[in-house]
């Protein structure tokens, strides 16, 4: 089966697809990105110093501390002795008091989650990244054996639980073992998603589907800063983010099984009655030359005769005649052999048709080959590097100066148009140059981002220039990793596609661990996260350029077709130096 021509035929962008496209968007990438960037708002800080009794002034209980060339109250230390400024200071001695505005209640206020214990609040997010690491290599096996869509459903359901529990958490240590289940449940719905998006449409829709699929996750973060903004307090705030999780289960009901993945495994029946059923809905005709495997079709057999090319007994009336005939005995021999061949065609068919339950692919495929170790390995790395900048950069939106809600829903604005140029270049240069001049530029800006100061020489304040230049570089981190989950999720071979996108991804959350730690490196110089994003983010760019193209190719479905990709890429780049070495010679 030509599974991409028969996408084709059903129609590339038919009701049916667009209908299941846009209800995998909203369970794979728009509400899950509030799982993800919840904490930027349940634990976020809020202003705060040390609680002091009734009528105590502060000037004569709080030291004055000098940060970025401003004096402010010290958040963590009182006088020992009340008016004697002289005095040693000591930490906070009966709490802390802290400001309702502008985030209200976090875990951070109602657990005193502050000074030498503020590091809790990033190990929340770590040890959510953690979990999706855990969750990648299970659901990415998962996804592969049973199916996108049985992982899809329970993880979905199962993560909206997870999270009205999260709501009811009695202390810290309770809120940080429900987080890491919920992380590993993240994988379930986010790998399944990427493969079936990926696997729905043909080479040459591949990029637009997959731009759109991403931008929902923008989507996200915006209806996140939205729902934060009216919602102040973290317990209802959780709720409301988890409830969704729940009540689109309902909605995969109506998602049919990838069926890409099950022409992969041997299942040809139920991958044709899905596509009949789009054309249908679609009001399009299939041809059913490609629903039927490509080594039949060489027999000249149409869709009809391969259901029922069941060899017939010759009844008595047909001997009788036959005997009673001057036929040539090379006549009946040839109908003879004919039939039989008939029957070994049908028993052929009905062993290759058969659906391959017990074959599977172990995590070892994919460092089968000197070719598939090399793609697993850069990949890995690749978003590994980006992974880190971009949830350093985007998590740091809401310590930005200005307005924390306003700051993430622009985040989330600005990954829209990102995710678009990403698109273009993409389909205009390919995937690996794109991917390359990306994670440069993005490097370049964020460390620039870094040095420009919070005040001029003149003193003029330089906060809306420094928020536009971290605006900007969050433009070109999204749109870098845009391209490399685009690249990602083509490149791997379908029997191992979500195990492939597990380990990647899991590399990617390896990042993402560590970026919230690195984000309070500013208290020990303000520009030090910017700066280690951008130079974590160059890392990989020439790397990349050793893998081989996937622009308006077929997916590769096994680790041959891998060996094939590079091939073809040495074979481009001969011909490139043969024509410009006959240009340049002397006629």
């Amino acid at each position: 089966m030509d599974i991409d021509e028969a996408i084709h035929s059903v129609g590339d962008f038919g009701r049916g697809q667009i209908l299941i496209f846009l209800a995998v968007c909203v369970m794979a990438q728009m509400i899950p990105s509030w799982i993800i960037f919840g904490i930027t708002f349940l634990g976020a800080f809020p202003d705060h110093f040390c609680k002091l009794p009734l009528d105590a002034p502060i000037e004569d209980n709080i030291p004055l501390v000098k940060t970025d060339g401003e004096y402010l109250y010290d958040r963590c230390t009182q006088y020992a002795y009340p008016g004697d400024l002289n005095n040693l200071t000591v930490p906070c001695q009966n709490g802390w008091t802290f400001s309702e505005k502008p985030f209200g209640t976090t875990i951070v206020t109602e657990w005193d989650l502050v000074c030498d214990r503020s590091e809790l609040v990033a190990l929340t997010q770590s040890i959510l990244m953690v979990g999706t690491m855990v969750g990648s290599v299970i659901f990415g096996h998962l996804s592969d054996r049973m199916g996108r869509r049985p992982v899809l459903m329970t993880s979905l359901f199962f993560q909206g639980c997870l999270g009205v529990v999260l709501s009811f958490s009695p202390n810290y240590w309770f809120f940080l073992l429900v987080r890491f289940f919920m992380g590993s449940l993240d994988q379930g719905y986010q790998l399944p998603g990427f493969s079936f998006v990926s696997e729905m449409f043909t080479p040459r829709k591949r990029p637009i589907g997959f731009t759109i699929f991403i931008s929902f996750w923008g989507l996200g973060i915006m209806s996140l800063a939205v729902l934060a903004f009216l919602i102040r307090n973290w317990r209802y705030l959780q709720i409301a983010i988890s409830l969704p999780f729940v009540l689109v289960v309902f909605i995969c009901w109506f998602v049919p099984e990838s069926p890409r993945w099950l022409v992969s495994i041997g299942k040809y029946p139920e991958a044709s009655a899905i596509l009949n059923k789009l054309a249908r809905f679609n009001g399009s005709k299939i041809d059913p030359v490609v629903l039927i495997p490509k080594r039949f079709v060489d027999y000249g057999i149409d869709n009809k005769s391969f259901v029922e090319c069941e060899p017939k007994e010759t009844d008595e009336h047909d001997k009788e005649q036959s005997e009673g005939t001057h036929r040539d005995a090379v006549t009946t021999l040839s109908l003879q052999v004919a039939r039989k061949e008939v029957k070994n065609f049908k028993d052929d068919a009905d062993k290759f048709l058969k659906p391959k339950k017990d074959q599977s692919f172990s995590f070892l495929y994919l460092f089968k080959t000197r070719r598939m170790f090399l793609v697993t390995i850069v990949v890995c790395f690749t978003w590994f590097s980006i992974s880190f900048a971009y949830h350093g950069v985007s998590l740091n939106s809401v310590r930005l100066a200005g307005n924390p809600y306003l700051n993430l829903f622009l985040s989330g604005a600005i990954e829209i148009p990102a995710n678009f140029v990403a698109m273009t270049l993409s389909v205009r240069f390919g995937r690996r140059r794109p991917m390359c001049v990306l994670l440069i530029v993005s490097s370049i800006v964020c460390v620039t981002t870094s040095f420009i100061p919070r005040q001029s020489a003149s003193g003029v304040d330089l906060t809306a220039a420094i928020a536009t230049s971290a605006v900007i570089g969050k433009f070109f981190v999204a749109t870098s990793y845009a391209v490399v989950t685009l690249y990602a999720s083509e490149v791997f071979p379908t029997v191992v596609r979500s195990k492939g996108m597990g380990v990647a991804l899991m590399s990617a959350r390896v990042g993402s661990t560590l970026a919230p730690f690195v984000i309070f490196m500013d208290e020990i110089y303000h520009s030090m996260p910017t700066t280690t994003f951008g130079i974590v983010a160059a890392l990989p760019s020439l790397a990349v350029l050793l893998l081989p193209e996937t622009n308006l190719r077929s997916q590769p479905d096994t680790v041959e077709d891998i060996d094939l990709m590079f091939e073809e890429r040495k074979l481009k780049m001969k011909m490139k130096k043969t024509r410009r070495d006959n240009n340049g010679s002397p006629t």
